[in-house]
């Protein structure tokens, strides 16, 4: 089964996020295999939960829980994933399991 990571954030330094956007998608989608399926400054709170929500969210397609896992948790993009939380207010990232 594939898997959709997610994540949202508010952004504080558009320059720094820029850079990190620039570092980050060769690791991600060109060696790590995600397919960008969103990447959109319009979150809409549905009213659910307490959850915070940022206004930029991004979500990534990848084959299986296990390699977004691996990718997202592999030492090279948490070498620059610092550099998105140091441009943002980070408010959730999570994987969700899809039924494909």
């Amino acid at each position: 089964m594939g898997a959709l990571v997610i994540v949202n954030y508010d952004i504080t330094d558009s320059e720094a996020l820029k850079a990190y956007r620039d570092e980050a998608s060769p690791i991600l989608i060109e060696r790590g295999g995600a397919g960008r399926v969103a990447n959109t400054d319009v979150t809409i709170s549905l009213g659910e939960g307490d959850a915070v929500i940022g206004q930029r969210t991004v979500v990534l397609r990848f084959d299986s829980v296990e390699e977004a896992k691996r990718v997202w948790l592999s030492d090279e993009y948490q070498a620059v994933a610092a550099a998105r939380w140091a441009a943002t207010t980070p408010h959730f990232a999570f994987i969700v399991e899809t039924s494909d």
